[in-house]
């Protein structure tokens, strides 16, 4: 694997299901973006890139409507969503995250196993150029805020084999100097899974850390703890992606 630490970190679009019959738009609030859900429920994190053009905008409204009313008789819940501002490392460019929560595995398979739902998901390569869906049981209660006046990345890791506890060592290891300059891990997705448009892998962890300030993520990529710990995110990852995003609420 040939990529060195300053590769791996150099550095609004539309919801998946909508959380209404008509498209959301992304605006700046003042006020957070609360995310909250059950032990046992399932949690979706959705990155996506749609398709311009008028048709590729008809295709997505005829989705929402055929999926969203069966999806919340399932008790799916749409619970925010954050802009992408940046991407910070890689070339996966979604302009927004959004996050749902069904009650359960099971609430998600009635839905995805209805007769009529194979036919709805083909239209999705017609309307998005790019679609993760990363989906993980929650072992705990989840409790997060997104806060307008902070700043948050999103970062995934497909760990090599070879290597296997060489990230999360890395991840470890960098906390307290990432607390020292006004950041914090708030949330980690572990194995999730993933449905993708291109077949992706999987990443094995997603994690999401918040910054007090716009430049917290340039003060660590110049910061000492990088370069002591840095090397091993690259004996540990065979590829790293890191977005940037923002507190907007949906509309």
């Amino acid at each position: 694997m040939m990529r060195t630490i300053m590769t791996v970190l150099g550095l609004f679009g539309l919801l998946f299901f909508g959380g209404c019959a008509q498209q959301p738009k992304a605006t700046t609030r003042s006020e957070p973006v609360e995310i909250s859900a059950d032990k046992g429920a399932l949690l979706s994190v959705i990155s996506l890139t749609p398709r311009a053009g008028q048709a590729a905008s008809d295709v997505r409204q005829a989705y929402f409507d055929a999926a969203f009313p069966r999806a919340r008789e399932n008790g799916m819940r749409v619970l925010g969503a954050l802009p992408v501002t940046a991407i910070g490392v890689g070339e996966f460019a979604p302009q927004v995250v959004s996050f749902y929560a069904w009650p359960d595995l099971a609430a998600e398979q009635r839905f995805s196993t209805h007769p009529d739902w194979p036919a709805v998901k083909a239209t999705r390569p017609l309307g998005w150029e790019a679609l993760r869906i990363h989906d993980v049981v929650l072992e705990r209660d989840l409790e997060l805020t997104f806060r307008p006046d902070k700043t948050y990345t999103m970062a995934s890791a497909w760990i090599d084999p070879a290597h296997p506890d060489a990230y999360d060592t890395y991840l470890r290891n960098i906390e307290t100097g990432v607390a020292d300059i006004g950041g914090r891990f708030i949330y980690q997705m572990v194995n999730p899974s993933l449905s993708s448009l291109r077949g992706d892998s999987a990443p094995h962890r997603v994690t999401f850390v918040e910054w007090d300030t716009a430049d917290g993520l340039q003060r660590f990529r110049e910061s000492e703890t990088l370069k002591t710990h840095g090397h091993l995110l690259n004996q540990g990852t065979q590829r790293f992606e890191l977005l940037v995003l923002a507190n907007h609420r949906l509309n």
